[in-house]
């Protein structure tokens, strides 16, 4: 594989560092999704001020912007779950974890 697996320091707790180790392809896919994000909101703004005037093309405007938000609210609740609720999961961190183990 091209890309190296490598653990992201993220957390220190009584003298002991956490490291979280996710999939090379989980980590690639959202930084590409996240770079297109942000060169989509780039496009969609030098539109918007190229459009200013025009309503029939602002309101499609509008409507892809509301789309764009939505679903950067989306990746943001993706980034969190995958990096805290995910991660101290498998270190039986949480409540569900440890009823899991229980079993």
């Amino acid at each position: 594989m091209l890309i190296e697996r490598f653990p992201i320091v993220w957390l220190r707790t009584n003298g002991h560092w956490w490291s979280l180790s996710l999939p090379d392809t989980y980590l690639l896919g959202l930084a590409l999704w996240c770079g297109g994000g942000v060169l989509a909101l780039i496009g969609l703004l030098k539109m918007r001020r190229r459009w200013r005037g025009r309503p029939g093309r602002q309101k499609a405007l509008a409507a892809t912007l509301s789309l764009w938000f939505c679903l950067a609210i989306l990746t943001f609740v993706e980034i969190g779950f995958a990096l805290f609720y995910d991660t101290t999961d498998s270190f039986t961190k949480t409540a569900v974890s440890e009823r899991w183990y229980a079993r």
